[in-house]
């Protein structure tokens, strides 16, 4: 078997909302009516909008960790249960149960990246320290690298 027939085609809509609702159980309203968008790969895509307006619903539809109450909807031709679990989707929620060490440094959380593949005990070395002094400089941080 094509190990890339099972990727993502270029041909097909990242994400695809057909006349998608949704209506949380007991709502005198739904949450969401009617949606439908189509993005294409490599579109971004910004969702705008005042508490309550259907935001987080219309993610958690998306991932397939909320299912429509009505339309349809697709990933790269899929359900979204589907490409989740083939890990073409995927998310970070908000909150998590975990207790972190926090509150972290701005440094710290720039330095996030150079830690992946480190041992717990290693540190970023000077190629990485100096990776993290220029996104500080790119992005006009390197007044908060300290604060929390």
């Amino acid at each position: 078997m094509d190990e890339h027939a099972a990727q993502p085609g270029a041909s097909l809509p990242a994400i695809e909302f057909d006349r998608v609702s949704h209506r949380y159980e007991g709502a005198a309203a739904p949450t969401l009516e009617g949606i439908t968008l189509r993005v294409e790969p490599g579109e971004r895509l910004g969702i705008l909008g005042p508490n309550g307006a259907g935001k987080t619903t219309l993610v958690r539809i998306a991932l397939g960790l909320l299912c429509p109450t009505g339309g349809s909807v697709r990933i790269f031709g899929k359900p979204p249960a589907e490409a989740r679990q083939a890990r073409w989707i995927g998310y970070v929620p908000q909150r998590t149960a975990a207790e972190l060490a926090f509150p972290l440094r701005v440094r710290q959380v720039v330095a996030m990246p150079t830690a992946i593949g480190c041992k717990p005990w290693q540190r970023p070395g000077a190629s990485a320290q100096e990776a993290i002094s220029q996104a500080l400089a790119l992005t006009g941080c390197e007044g908060f690298a300290d604060l929390p």
